[in-house]
């Protein structure tokens, strides 16, 4: 008894199917850049609030561009780009654009874009050339060997 449960969970596993973690198959999404320019802008604003001395805050440059970030006072914010396949410092970052039915998902959050990284994960619709954005109150993390 015990072996045929164990060849029935073999089988089992063999019959899934497998996919890497950034599957190929997956369609890449891609809004208009006045769409993700609203979002952008939004989370930005939302993380950095004016501060009482000049302050630089870095950006990694993968999917925005530097008119997409709003102007806050006493805060410069620098996109960086990559060399040689990597960042020179750790950046906030923008991942992982994704749909889900009428809505779409985004990360947000502090790391090395090729590497590792921890943030937010917000959620937001189209209506009307309108965002409706939300923070989802998700979390997500990646370490270097888990690329997502």
């Amino acid at each position: 008894m015990k072996r045929i449960i164990l060849i029935v969970s073999i089988l089992t596993l063999l019959a899934m199917p497998l996919y890497s973690q950034d599957n190929a198959d997956e369609p890449v999404v891609k809004l208009p850049d006045a769409m993700m320019e609203q979002v952008v802008r939004r989370i930005v604003a939302w993380y950095f609030k004016a501060p009482k001395k000049q302050k630089t805050i870095y950006l990694a440059a993968n999917n925005i561009k530097k008119e997409w970030l709003p102007e806050i006072d006493n805060i410069d914010f620098v996109l960086l780009e990559k060399q040689n396949e990597h960042y020179e410092w750790s950046a906030y970052l923008f991942r992982n654009l994704e749909k889900e039915g009428k809505h779409f998902r985004l990360r947000f959050g502090f790391g090395d874009p090729g590497c590792y990284g921890r943030g937010d994960v917000w959620a937001f619709r189209v209506h009307n050339s309108r965002v409706k954005l939300w923070r989802t109150g998700d979390r997500w993390f990646a370490r270097c060997d888990s690329f997502d």
